[in-house]
Formats: C-alpha cells, structure tokens, sequence
C-alpha cells in the first residue's frame, strides 16, 4: 500500500515517542517470557527432585523408639526410617546440623562431586560450602573428627534450610547441613536426636499417627507441608509466578494506553488528510490497517527484542532460584507457549486499545474529516465548567492545559503511579524488614536463648523461664500454628495491643496474622484440633497482640497442661537470659536471638542491589511516560509556543507554561501509589501466605517515601531537560502558518 510509505518518515519524526513505546512493550515481554519460563523451569526441577528424593509425608519423634519398623510398614503400606542428627559449631559463629545418611526417604541428591563411600567422608550443602569458603576436597572438623569433603547435596525437607523453624530468613553464613554415614554417627562423641521419616505409600497418615501415638507416645509430628523449610519454597514461587504475570499486565496496560493517545494526537491532526483519502477511494479498512501498521511495528519490534533478552536471562535467572532454594537443576528447558505468549501479548493489550481509537475516528463522515471539524474539537464539558477568571495568566492556561485532554491526563498519573509502586517497593520491603527485626526481636522477645528439651519434665533445675507448647489447626481455614503455654508473670515474652499496650499473660492471646486469617476478634470462641492426637478443644480468644512473627496463640501454662490433660507444672522449654547447663542428650532443639539477627541482616546487602535495579527501572518507565506526555502536550501547542514567543515571552517561561503543567499531576500519581502498593502488597501476601508460619508487616517511613519523591521529581526535571530541545525548536513562524491554513 502507498499509505505505508510514510510511515517510517513517521516515525522518525517523532521517534522519541516510538522508541519510548518500544521498550515499554521490550520491558514487558522480557518480564513475562523470562519470570514465567524460570519459574516453570524451577517448579518442574522442584518436582523431578522431589520425585527423585522420595519427600517425606511426615516426620515424627516418639518418646519410645519403634522396635520392628518392617512390621509397620508392611502394616499401614508406608516407608519408615529413622535418621539422626546433631548441632555442633565449627567456628565461633557458626553452627553445622548433621545427618545421618538416609536410603529411603528423604534420600539425599548428589548436586556435585560423588556419594559418601568411607566413614571418614561428608557431604556439605552447596550454599553454606559456598559462602564459607569449602571445596571439594577440602578437609572439615566435626567434634574434633576429620572428615573430607566428597560431594555437595540438596534434601527435600531442607529446601530452604533454615536453621530454626521460626526463622524466616536463611543465613548460609552462620548455619549449614552436612551428612555422614551411619558408621560415622555411631562414631560421634554425642548421640543427637532421633526421629523417623514416613512416607506413605496410601492417601493418609491419620491410621499411622493414630498408632504412633498410643504405642510409642509421639513428641514432635509434623507433616511435609507444615515444614517451613519446604513451605516457604512453595510461597515464594507463588509469590513470583504472580508477580510474573502482573507486572508485564501493568506496564502493557500502561503502553496500550499511551500508544492509544499517541495514536488518537496523530489521527486527529490528519482529519483532513482522512477525509481526502476516502474521497480519493480508499476504503476505512485499509486507512485502518495503515495506522495498525503503527502499532504492529511497536507491538512486534518490543515483542521480538523482548522476548530474546528474556530468553538469554532464563537459566541466570532459574540457577539463582535453584541456588536460592537448594533446588538441584536436572533439566534446563524452555516452555514454548511462553515464548509465544510473550510475542502476542503485546497485541492482545495493545491492539483492542487501538482499534477503540481507529472505529472513534473512522466513523465520521468524508465531509466532516476534510473540515478538520468534528464533535470533539468543541471544549471539553470539565474545561468548560471551570471558573478562572480570578487567576492570573499562567495558572489559567496550565489548569486549561490539564483540563484539556483527560485521556492523556490519565495516562501520566497512572504511568506516574505505577512507576512509583515500582521504586517505593524497595523501600517498602527494607522498612518492613526493620520494623519487623526491631519489633519482634527488641521488643516482643525478651530472651536470647531458647531451649526445647526431648521430654516433658516438671521441675526446673536449670534455671531460665519454663514454657509448653503443642501444634493445632483448625479444621478448613489453618493447617498448623502453635499454642504457647507461658508464665503469667513471663519477664520473656512482652505482648502489646494495637496501641503498644502491655496486655496481661493471663488472658488467651493470639497474634495479629492468625487472627486476621481465621478471622476472629477479642471475645470470639474457636474450636481447635490438635495436631498429634486429633482432639478437639474450645478456647475463647480474650486478647490479639500486635504481634507478627508466628501464627500462634499464648495462654497461662497451667491453662495449656490442663487442656492437654499434663501435670500443671509441666513444660519442654526454657527462656533464658544466659547460657544454661542443660545436657546434651536432653536438648532438642537450641536457637539464639543472634541468629535471627544475623539471619535478617544478610538478606539487607542483597537488598541493597534490589533496591537500585528497581529503583531503575521505575526512574526508565517514568521519564518514558513523562517524556512522551510531554512531548504530546508540545505537539499541541506549537501555535501557541510559537505565539508565545511572537509577545516576547522568554524561553523560560515558555518552559514554565509548558512543562511545569504537569507538576500537580505527577504529584497525585506519586500520592495515588503509596496506598496502591500497600494494598497490593497485603493482597498478594495473604494469597499466598496463610499456612506459613509468619506475617510480613508492611511498613512505609516518611524518609523513604521523601527519598522516592526525590527521586522521582529528578526523573520529572530530567524529563524536562530533555523536552526543551523540541520547544526551542518551534520557530515563530508556525502561528503564522497556521493562521494562513
């Protein structure tokens, strides 16, 4: 066709406004193929791992041993073997968990180098080698034993192989897993706990659990999707499967838009030039597919480049997911309806954006287009209703300016918005990580040490404070959270309502992201299910602590014996202040306060790179927007620029008429996205994060939100900077041109 001869002449003259819509369109399909193609890539190693490994269903410690594992399994049609492990510390800061080797579940897979063969010889996991400095080869001391490095490993139950179970944050720096062979375990100077594995090979665990707990008293049961060290994996890649598919959404959104006003600025300027082709004899149709010819070019350059950095940035991005979660990469593969849905998707959003703009324009009659006159040259019903008489030139044209095309006034604040959920996430997520380290761990808990013992006693002799606490659900709504037995008069455990108010620890008190997921208030009753034994018990809530580490309920411990039918004095944990004398064939399970500290602070360096990466991105995807919007606002009144400068106005403040109109504008879209991001974010976070262990409080401080204004105000002047070069090219004759046409 003729028509499309002039459509790269076009573009060149305004290529600014093309090449911006470009890479909005490059930017979205690079997200979409790349997120969602690695997060395929990475659920579909997690599966063939797991498959591999033969997970778990469940892990169990019994106060008596089993005697005859073979007679069981052949009984309820389950796998079931026994596997020890101990802490001990190979530096002064950092803790090494063994395990004894395990042959049918739970099996552990060779990531790099080769299998145990001879007592002397460990595997260590690749992250915490890694970090530490450890090679294959390399020589390691475990309780004065020395042991050479074979192999690196990954293990299902340990994905995410965090230290404590109330941790959220690995460390790799101060915690690690190893494994020897049972000839090795049988070696090492202390016993280490003891607890079976189960995998049943029939559709329930309850038969089992049942007979486990009248026969051999079970301790600790819990089943492989309560394990926050398998969990969490499968919440995070939720949360990114998500993000994989909103964010590409957003931006699309936000170039269909822009393009469609780009789009309707061009066609309204060529009414005339319309009119004379369809009285030349071309139909609307092919005057249609010539301004489709536009959109193509955008939607299928930005598609293609897009899609091939995407696919470039799939098996970084899937080793740093594999690599993060302790995820083996057995097969590295493409998912090739991804690859197509990234070329299309750019038209599916553009193209019906477009063709809205194309059937507005298209409707009119040959005689109305030749005029260059049609129903909406008059002003605008929000323009016209506008009282300005009292005010002074500049801030008259400015609001009639804004007032003037809402479309386009639209599009800025929701580009301006979106880019700012962009750059204040980062903030978001540092503040919240703050508030949420300073809270929880200053402010709710008291203690540094926490020691859980392998059986209930009754007298404290060690000194510290006692607690008890059991696993409950409740039935259709949360699979698993703790009740805490604690002392009235707990120095250790500080609980405050929603005002900070100490809240007295003879009341039933649940914490703030378990109420809000069962949905209960102060006075409520509920009916919960014990983990370990299936019992049913009604308890009335008296009180919700601001609290948002842990789905967990804290009563008065004798209340919690009594409820469990335990002596009232009973308890399996201690709070202290120092280091106890407890012995080791006693202890569980030992944590410090330090090492969720130190756990929170590795994760605030990372974030600093995350931070500056969205922080640039959200700065491109803002200059684009105000850079294009401007551009347009320029292209609409070169007569009257060109006017301006005929009366003597000075290019300063032209500058100011012109560009300093969208001041108010980039300010409400900066407003509009702090309450956006928050809800968003809470949305998300609940979606995915009812059966976890843990809340993210979502905390925005006044100096972040000040720096991320900064920040975007010099996106805005840069904007500027760049949006002069065309204002100083107008030329006083362009008003004189226009009054001669």
């Amino acid at each position: 066709m003729i028509l499309n001869k002039r459509i790269f002449r076009v573009l060149l003259k305004q290529k600014a406004i093309y090449i911006g819509s470009i890479v909005l369109v490059m930017l979205s399909s690079l997200l979409y193929s790349n997120l969602n193609i690695a997060m395929k890539n990475v659920e579909k190693n997690k599966d063939l791992f797991l498959e591999k490994t033969k997970v778990e269903d469940a892990k169990a410690i019994l106060q008596r041993p089993i005697d005859d594992i073979k007679k069981l399994e052949d009984k309820f049609n389950i796998s079931i073997e026994a596997r020890r492990q101990f802490d001990t510390n190979i530096s002064e800061n950092t803790t090494i968990r063994v395990f004894e080797k395990t042959s049918k579940v739970n099996i552990p897979y060779i990531v790099e180098g080769n299998d145990i063969k001879n007592m002397n010889e460990i595997l260590l996991e690749p992250n915490f080698a890694k970090t530490n400095g450890y090679n294959l080869g390399d020589k390691i001391n475990i309780l004065d034993k020395e042991f050479t490095i074979v192999g690196f490993f990954a293990m299902p139950d340990y994905i995410y192989p965090l230290k404590s179970e109330g941790d959220i944050m690995v460390n790799y720096k101060i915690f690690g897993t190893a494994i020897i062979s049972d000839k090795a375990m049988n070696e090492m100077p202390i016993k280490g706990t003891v607890y079976y594995l189960l995998k049943s090979h029939s559709n329930s665990l309850e038969e089992i659990k049942e007979y486990l707990g009248e026969n051999h008293f079970i301790i600790f049961w819990q089943e492989i999707n309560d394990n926050p060290r398998f969990s969490f994996v499968n919440a995070k890649l939720m949360g990114s499967a998500k993000m994989a598919i909103a964010l590409p959404a957003m931006i699309l959104l936000l170039t269909s838009l822009l393009v469609a006003v780009v789009l309707w600025r061009m066609i309204k300027t060529e009414f005339t030039q319309i009119g004379t082709l369809y009285a030349l004899g071309y139909s609307k149709k092919e005057i249609g597919l010539h301004y489709l010819s536009f959109v193509n070019i955008i939607a299928l350059t930005g598609g293609i480049i897009g899609t091939i950095f995407g696919l470039f940035l799939v098996k970084p991005l899937s080793e740093y997911f594999t690599f993060y979660f302790n995820i083996p990469l057995i097969d590295n593969s493409f998912d090739y309806k991804y690859i197509l849905g990234s070329l299309l998707i750019p038209y599916i959003f553009i193209i019906p954006t477009i063709l809205i703009v194309l059937f507005k324009a298209l409707r009119y009659s040959p005689v109305k287009l030749m005029r260059g006159k049609t129903e909406n040259s008059k002003v605008g019903f929000i323009e016209k209703s506008l009282n300005l008489k009292k005010l002074r030139f500049p801030a008259k044209f400015k609001i009639r300016e804004i007032a003037k095309s809402i479309p386009r006034l639209f599009v800025l604040i929701f580009g301006i918005t979106l880019a700012s959920m962009f750059l204040l996430l980062g903030f978001l997520y540092r503040n919240s990580i703050d508030y949420l380290l300073n809270q929880s761990l200053n402010d709710v808990f008291k203690y540094e040490y926490n020691y859980v013992l392998k059986s209930y006693e009754t007298s404290n002799i060690y000194g510290g404070e006692e607690y008890n606490f059991s696993v409950f659900k409740v039935n259709g709504k949360v699979e698993s959270f703790v009740v805490f037995g604690i002392n009235p008069n707990s120095q250790y455990i500080n609980l405050v309502d929603k005002n900070s108010n100490p809240i007295s620890k003879n009341n039933v008190i649940i914490t703030k992201p378990l109420a809000k997921t069962l949905k209960v208030k102060e006075g409520d009753t509920i009916v919960i299910t014990n983990k370990y034994n299936n019992d049913d018990y009604t308890i009335k809530i008296d009180k919700i602590a601001e609290i948002y580490t842990g789905n967990n309920i804290y009563m008065p411990l004798s209340q919690l014996n009594n409820l469990l039918g335990f002596d009232s004095n009973s308890f399996i944990g201690i709070f202290s202040k120092e280091k106890l004398n407890i012995p080791e064939e006693k202890i569980l399970k030992f944590e410090t306060k330090n090492d969720i500290k130190e756990a929170f602070k590795a994760i605030i360096n990372p974030l600093r790179v995350s931070l500056g990466l969205v922080s640039f991105v959200a700065f491109f995807i803002a200059l684009i927007v105000i850079y294009v919007v401007t551009g347009l606002s320029i292209e609409e009144n070169k007569t009257n620029i060109s006017m301006f400068k005929i009366l003597g106005y000075t290019h300063k403040e032209i500058n100011d008429l012109i560009l300093n109109t969208f001041t108010i504008p980039i300010i409400i879209g900066f407003i509009l996205s702090i309450p956006l991001l928050i809800k968003s974010m809470d949305t998300l976070l609940n979606s995915f994060a009812q059966n976890i262990d843990f809340a993210f409080p979502l905390k925005l401080n006044t100096v972040s939100i000040i720096l991320g204004f900064l920040i975007l105000y010099i996106t805005f002047e840069v904007s500027k900077y760049f949006s002069k070069k065309n204002i100083f090219k107008i030329p006083m004759s362009e008003a004189l041109k226009t009054q001669r046409e």
